[in-house]
């Protein structure tokens, strides 16, 4: 403690006094980061005085570092971060690494005060603010790397945790885009960063989950387009179907869908993150946007061959399918998700399934329950009764009262929306078939029963 002061009045002053040499404040940043190095004592006794100690000191150590020069205003604790070198800024974030990961052991083993999370409180809040306005790649990695080690080392004993504060300072870096220039020897690329920005995200929290996943659905969904009238002439340039895929990348990780969790091992402990307001947003933003796709591609000769945007209708479409089966036995969930979808799509199935709107909503509910090519289970039996229990009525009360003459296109998109929900019992059933092998069997009745021989009277 009595060498720690002498070190930190060598970083400098946090008031009026002229701050010291930097070469000086340097020093003294090194010397700290030796102390702060050494391992804990090994007396129990000792150990929550040990804790609350070091983050004082190395919090205290940052903010000295950080001061700014004598009548210049800053209200912020690290104001005078942003000007220094970029060396200077990583030995500062070091500081605050080599804290967190000296004191892992005594945080498992120690009960802690008040007094002491309190502390250790503002030195998490500190540390989130360590991001803001930092530009330089091998930093922001690095603090990235801080932020989850912060989250792992902290966050299971604080009930206030600064979650927010935390996404409010990387949210601006979303989404992460960098290209490393030519001759690297950092080793830093997109992936790497990506990797670990994901991370920090995916972090079990409600609160943390449910403002990365509106982030991510923001830049998925479709612009509204704005009135002639609008004077607003700051318009928000919309993602390209690139980026679009990208996020949808990034919303799987999210939902548990990614591949570091699959459906198989979802469990009811992740799934406690998400609510039915989140997961009803998910699907109305995966609607909208797979609908634009197929408006771009009806509008255009894309459809001849595979692009980036028949892509992402189809990476939706599994999306959704596998999205369903997670939620297949979570009741509330499922229905914010499935109920709210069909009932969503299912009337203009119903009333013009000819038109755009009416035939990607045709496409989009018929996948609910499998996807060809989605490397899955699909959505579920039950979701796949449902589907077709919401839609196959409406449909086939259609042609019961058609008498003919006029309503060619409609008549037509009817027959070929039987076709497609009838096609999706058998691309259940495939899905289903690579996954379990022989042991899958369909359950009774079979889900056509009540519809096929109405159906093929009325064909």
């Amino acid at each position: 403690s009595e060498e720690a002061g002498g070190v930190l009045r060598g970083l400098g002053p946090l008031d009026d006094d002229v701050p010291e040499e930097e070469e000086v404040r340097d020093a003294a940043t090194y010397c700290l980061l030796s102390l702060l190095s050494l391992p804990p004592p090994s007396s129990q006794s000792e150990e929550e005085k040990e804790v609350l100690l070091r983050f004082k000191l190395s919090q205290n150590g940052v903010q000295r570092r950080c001061a700014l020069d004598e009548g210049t205003e800053d209200d912020e604790d690290l104001g005078g971060l942003s000007s220094l070198s970029r060396l200077r800024r990583s030995t500062c974030f070091t500081l605050l690494h080599t804290t967190l990961v000296t004191l892992q052991p005594l945080l498992l083993s120690s009960e802690m005060t008040e007094t002491t999370k309190a502390q250790m409180q503002s030195f998490a809040s500190l540390t989130t603010f360590c991001l803001h306005n930092e530009t330089d790649p091998r930093c922001l990695l690095q603090l990235l790397q801080l932020f989850s080690t912060l989250q792992n080392t902290l966050a299971p004993y604080l009930p206030h945790f600064p979650h927010e504060e935390l996404f409010d300072a990387m949210a601006p870096y979303y989404p992460i885009q960098f290209t490393p220039p030519p001759n690297d020897v950092h080793g830093i690329t997109q992936d790497i960063l990506q990797n670990v920005y994901m991370d920090c995200l995916t972090w079990p929290n409600e609160r943390m989950r449910e403002l990365s996943v509106e982030m991510v659905l923001d830049r998925l969904r479709p612009l509204e387009k704005k009135s002639y009238y609008d004077e607003d002439d700051d318009e928000e340039e919309e993602a390209s179907m690139e980026e679009k895929l990208e996020s949808l990348r990034d919303l799987k990780v999210l939902l548990f869908l990614g591949k570091e969790e699959s459906q198989d091992n979802t469990s009811s402990s992740s799934l406690h993150l998400l609510t039915a307001k989140m997961v009803t947003n998910v699907a109305n933003v995966l609607m909208k946007t797979h609908e634009q796709c197929i408006q771009n591609l009806s509008s255009s000769k894309e459809y001849i061959k595979p692009t980036t945007t028949t892509t992402l209708a189809h990476e939706i479409r599994i999306f959704a399918s596998s999205f369903a089966s997670v939620l297949e036995h979570q009741k509330e969930l499922w229905k914010a998700f499935v109920v709210h979808t069909i009932q969503t799509l299912s009337l203009s199935i119903s009333s013009s399934p000819q038109t755009i709107h009416g035939r990607a909503s045709t496409v989009f509910l018929s996948s609910l329950s499998a996807t060809k090519g989605g490397g899955g289970g699909g959505g579920g039996e039950r979701t796949l009764r449902h589907v077709l229990n919401h839609t196959l009525p409406s449909l086939l009360a259609f042609l019961e009262g058609y008498s003919g003459g006029g309503e060619e296109q409609k008549v037509t998109a009817v027959c070929l929306a039987l076709g497609t929900f009838f096609a999706s019992v058998s691309a259940f059933c495939e899905c289903k078939r690579v996954e379990m092998g022989g042991m899958f069997v369909l359950g009774h009745p079979h889900p056509l029963e009540s519809f096929g021989k109405e159906a093929v009277r009325h064909l």
